[in-house]
């Protein structure tokens, strides 16, 4: 039976590396068991392997770069074939351990509650960046949820509104020129029938001396 606190207790040994090696293949190892699930012993002596294996390869590349800087190839660009050989090999077996860990397929999985938790997070931001509105259907009176994503939209002075009252200056200044009648300009503001030029003549006699005293 497999030690429930394996994952609290496995100690990492790097047997065989350098004290830098060591502490590099640490924490590559500690990063793996973080970011996968393997808590079973057998796993986590896997992946001890594999993070030493990594460590091997590094070191045979940086065997390669000395070579290379020797001055006896200096003049050839060719890399030993048996260096080549011992990373072909080396890369095998650490391909091998990652498909016995399923560190291609198999991602950590969060517990059930902190995946929902997550997604709530999301969520509660999303909706942040796109307010919604609630309408019914004029023609079915089903409800209908109009999404809005404000980043598609530029903000601008309402043409049609002046301290919260339904007004337009274009349209009140054609008004006073007599281009076009009070019924007139209650279609543009309202789109509505003669008892809409009321509004009209509440808006001359009241709100624009308001206007004026602002």
């Amino acid at each position: 039976m497999e030690n429930k606190d394996n994952k609290e207790t496995y100690i990492f040994s790097g047997t065989g590396l350098s004290v830098k090696e060591r502490n590099i293949a640490e924490k590559r190892f500690n990063d793996y068991r973080k970011n996968y699930d393997i808590t079973k012993l057998s796993d986590l002596e896997l992946l001890s392997e594999k993070v030493f294996r990594e460590a091997l390869q590094e070191r045979t590349k940086a065997k390669i770069g000395q070579l290379m800087k020797n001055k006896a190839v200096k003049s050839s660009t060719a890399v030993p074939k048996l260096l080549l050989d011992s990373l072909d090999a080396n890369l095998d077996q650490i391909l091998k351990i990652d498909e016995k860990l399923g560190l291609f397929t198999q991602k950590k999985v969060d517990s059930p509650f902190k995946y929902i938790q997550t997604l709530k997070k999301k969520f509660a931001k999303w909706r942040e960046q796109n307010p919604d509105r609630y309408i019914t259907c004029p023609h079915c009176s089903k409800a209908i949820l109009l999404m809005i994503k404000p980043e598609h939209y530029k903000a601008i002075k309402h043409p049609f509104y002046k301290n919260n009252v339904v007004y337009n200056e274009e349209a009140f200044k054609l008004l006073k020129e007599k281009k076009i009648t009070k019924l007139e300009c209650a279609r543009i503001l309202l789109g509505s029938t003669t008892q809409s030029v009321d509004y009209v003549d509440w808006v001359l006699q009241v709100v624009i001396p308001a206007f004026s005293k602002l």
